[in-house]
């Protein structure tokens, strides 16, 4: 089955996720995701969201962070395989 990629900021809590391609980052945010661990194949739990949407709560390689929407939306994920179905 081909898998599709979506924006983590489009993934609901409570979602396993793997992180396939960051795109559409400026120099900033790169350095950010990039010193947190956000790089290819790694896994990604959407915890929860804020009242309105944004940020988002997320969990990767141990630690804890809020991302806004719009940082969210340059990372490219793919449901991982214990969440499809």
């Amino acid at each position: 089955m081909e898998s599709t990629l979506v924006k983590l900021s489009e993934v609901p809590s409570a979602s396993t996720v793997l992180l396939r391609r960051v795109a559409d980052a400026d120099g900033d945010e790169m350095a950010r995701f990039d010193s947190h661990g956000f790089w290819p194949g790694t896994e990604i739990t959407v915890i929860r969201r804020a009242p309105f949407g944004d940020p988002i709560h997320v969990r990767l390689r141990g630690i804890d962070l809020a991302l806004r929407l719009e940082e969210a939306g340059c990372l490219w994920v793919e449901i991982a395989p214990e969440d499809e179905g």
